[in-house]
């Protein structure tokens, strides 16, 4: 009996961050991070915001953080489709505000316990 389940092959994956909300365009500005590559640098792309699915579109926001899967998909009876898809994680994202006052406090607790570069003791 032939199996009935799809099988996909990922071509590449990034962890995302949006930076930015390009209102008009209806578009937005975001930094990726190589998953199977890390020492890549990070890129800066522009996405259109219809490429995310319809559930995730209301999480669409400076901060938040998505998954981007480029790949193929094999359906039961050999049918080849690439795909790509964005996921939204469903995690509370931090404010620009909130992120400053991390970075303060952990400038603060460096300069504290006399931490080095990356954050080594002296």
């Amino acid at each position: 009996m032939r199996s009935l389940s799809k099988r996909a092959e990922l071509l590449q994956e990034w962890d995302g961050r949006v930076t930015t909300i390009l209102e008009g365009n209806n578009e937005f500005v975001a930094l990726l991070r190589d998953l199977p590559v890390p020492s890549n640098p990070e890129e800066e792309i522009t996405l259109p915001i219809d490429e995310v699915s319809e559930g995730d579109r209301p999480l669409v926001a400076e901060g938040a953080l998505f998954c981007w899967t480029i790949g193929y998909e094999y359906s039961p009876v050999g049918q080849l489709t690439r795909f790509s898809r964005i996921r939204f994680r469903r995690i509370p994202s931090l404010s620009r505000r909130e992120m400053e006052w991390a970075r303060r406090e952990g400038e603060r607790l460096a300069a504290l316990f006399g931490a080095g570069e990356g954050g080594r003791s002296k």
